[in-house]
């Protein structure tokens, strides 16, 4: 059982160390993904041309889904990870406007057509859609994307790695540690005690 929980400790060690530097390169433009990205840090909801537009701070982007929440594109965003507010005009281009004081929380996005947009729930993330025909969930993604979103999950995942890594192996860490056995031993010692 130690193993088994060993394993899953690195796994999560690992997942938050690559999420964390793959999701700092995405929003600092070093790496582009043309897919969908976790919907984090939300700037803004946006019902335009028969489409959805999701500002989104954290990825410096804003991603485009149809009317049924399916993933179209994204269009890029010179935020540089700052708060912005934006508008669509009708050719389907954003005019961004960034925030350099607080933003205000806003949970609720009314359209100028009176449909309504809000996040319903956060694990997993998602975002209904309010107007006249009635209430439905319209984009869900996958707790997964949740989980995977920003930098800070993705730490926070790694940390829970590290706790749970150490937690379960505190009695060999102490035994290996407390020996007197010489220091560039201890290392090999240590892995080999692990892993066994």
């Amino acid at each position: 059982m130690r193993k088994i929980i060993t394993y899953i400790s690195l796994s999560l060690i690992l997942f938050g160390i690559f999420g964390f530097l793959y999701n700092m390169a995405l929003s600092f433009g070093g790496k582009s993904f043309e897919g969908e990205l976790p919907l984090t840090s939300i700037q803004g909801i946006e019902e335009n041309n028969d489409k959805i537009y999701i500002g989104l701070g954290f990825y410096n982007r804003i991603q485009v889904y149809d009317l049924n929440g399916n993933y179209l594109n994204y269009i890029r965003t010179k935020n540089y990870s700052k708060d912005f507010n934006f508008t669509i005009d009708n050719q389907g281009q954003p005019i961004v406007n960034l925030i350099y004081l607080q933003k205000q929380k806003v949970e609720n996005y009314i359209q100028k057509n009176g449909t309504e947009y809000y996040i319903s729930q956060k694990l997993p993330l998602t975002i209904n859609r309010v107007n006249e025909q009635g209430e439905e969930s319209i984009i869900k993604q996958p707790l997964f994307m949740t989980l995977w979103a920003g930098a800070v999950n993705p730490w926070i995942i790694g940390v829970i790695g590290v706790f749970l890594f150490v937690l379960t192996n505190s009695v060999i860490i102490s035994d290996v540690l407390g020996d007197n056995t010489p220091k560039n031993i201890k290392l090999k010692l240590l892995v080999s005690r692990i892993f066994r």
